[in-house]
C-alpha cells in the first residue's frame, strides 16, 4: 500500500512540475521576439483581433514621418505674421497699377502671365479712400507659413502673382505706423470687401 501511495504521490508532483513548466514556456514566447526579429506579443494582438496586417493600430503608429518627426498637416495657421515693429518706407518696383480702389481680381485672377494676380489691394491713409499711401510694406502670411512682402506704389496700389494659401494673415507697416489685420482673410480681392467707407487704410 505505501509503494502504490508513493508512486501516485511522484505522478502527480511530476505532472505539476510539467505543467508549470509549458505555462512558463507559453508566457515567454508571447512577451518575446521570434528567431526573425518581430514581436509575438503584436502577432498575438493582431491574430486575436483579426487583423492581421496591424491596420487598426493607432492613427499615430501607422502616420508617415512627413517633417523629420512633426506632422504639420493639421497645424492651425499662425496667429499673426512674425512682423513685431514697424517697417521703414521702402520703394515700391515693378508696374504702378492702375484703377485704384477697384476690384482688382475682377479682371486679374484670370489673366495669364505677370498680369495674373492671387492678392491684390489698394492702400490708404483714410477710410473714405481719398488719399493713397506709398512705400508701406504688406506682410502676408498664409495659412502654410509662407510670408510674402510687398511694397505699396504711390497709387497704393499692391499685388503679387505668387502662389498663396488662404486663409491669410496681413500686416501693413509703414514707420511710425504697424497695423496687424485681426482677421483671418479668405479671398485675395482685397477691394471687394474694402469699399468706399472702409478701405484698408494705415492711418500716418
Amino acid at each position: 500500500m505505501r509503494t502504490l501511495t508513493s508512486a501516485f504521490l511522484l505522478s502527480a508532483t511530476f505532472a505539476l512540475l510539467l505543467g508549470c513548466a509549458r505555462e512558463t514556456t507559453e508566457r515567454t514566447g508571447t512577451s518575446s521576439e521570434s528567431g526573425d526579429g518581430v514581436d509575438t506579443s503584436i502577432q498575438l494582438a493582431q491574430r486575436d483581433s483579426g487583423d492581421p496586417l496591424g491596420t487598426d493600430l493607432p492613427e499615430a503608429a501607422v502616420r508617415p514621418d512627413v517633417t523629420g518627426g512633426r506632422d504639420t498637416s493639421r497645424l492651425p495657421p499662425p496667429e499673426k505674421p512674425p512682423v513685431g515693429d514697424c517697417i521703414p518706407a521702402a520703394n515700391a518696383t515693378g508696374h504702378p497699377g492702375h484703377n485704384q480702389g477697384q476690384k482688382c481680381m475682377s479682371c486679374h485672377a484670370t489673366l495669364t502671365g505677370k498680369w495674373r494676380m492671387t492678392l491684390a489691394g489698394t492702400l490708404y491713409s483714410d477710410a473714405a479712400g481719398r488719399a493713397p499711401v506709398g512705400g508701406a510694406t504688406i506682410v502676408v502670411v498664409d495659412s502654410a507659413g509662407a510670408k510674402i512682402e510687398l511694397v505699396t506704389h504711390e497709387t497704393g496700389n499692391f499685388y503679387t502673382s505668387q502662389a498663396v494659401r488662404f486663409p491669410v494673415k496681413i500686416v501693413a507697416s509703414r514707420c511710425p505706423e504697424h497695423v496687424v489685420k485681426q482677421m483671418d482673410v479668405r479671398t485675395g480681392d482685397c477691394n471687394s470687401c474694402h469699399i468706399e467707407g472702409s478701405r484698408i487704410r494705415l492711418p500716418g
